[in-house]
């Protein structure tokens, strides 16, 4: 008999235990110092513009970035936007944080190091809401933003975006 109740009394302390850890993690706090690991890692990202004001989609423009998510909530970025000529952008760097239970923020700036048709020389800020979809998954949507050298905001727009994490 004293078996058989430690036995249900292992086992009654083990499931309020295991229950206890779920409720924990559905509960857990967001911001940039909880931030969780399931975003951390290497993902591959297509960001497809689409006009601010209507909605409408460009796919013809959609481009790959790849994104470096990083314990603590930095993080690096490699943009390959064929509209920036060879050299004119820095890599992004930036800063992500978790904002709810599969949602997270992503904050990454780079530097324009010249002038051209497009682009004046200044800054890139790119502005990402992430929805998690499952370990390697995600989709997001955000607004990029081009400021010069004086603090004058130039080119701004939407996107969304698909990623994949990098096996």
């Amino acid at each position: 008999m004293k078996t058989k109740s430690k036995t249900v009394r292992s086992l009654a302390v083990g499931t309020a235990l295991l229950l206890g850890v779920a409720a924990q993690a559905q509960n857990a706090p967001v911001g940039s110092s909880a931030a969780q690991a399931a975003l951390q890692g290497t993902w591959n990202v297509r960001m497809t513009p689409y006009d601010c004001a209507t909605g409408q989609t460009f796919p013809a423009v959609a481009f790959l970035r790849r994104l470096g998510i990083h314990a603590g909530g930095t993080l690096a970025e490699a943009n390959f936007n064929p509209t920036f000529q060879p050299g004119q952008r820095s890599s992004g760097l930036g800063s992500w944080e978790r904002t709810g239970p599969k949602t997270y923020r992503a904050l990454t700036e780079a530097y324009v190091f010249f002038a051209s048709q497009w682009y004046a020389r200044g800054f890139q800020r790119i502005d990402e809401a992430i929805n998690l979809e499952d370990a390697d998954h995600y989709v997001g949507s955000g607004r990029v933003e081009f400021t010069d050298e004086q603090g004058n905001v130039g080119i701004t727009g939407c996107f969304n975006t698909v990623g994949e994490r990098q096996q």
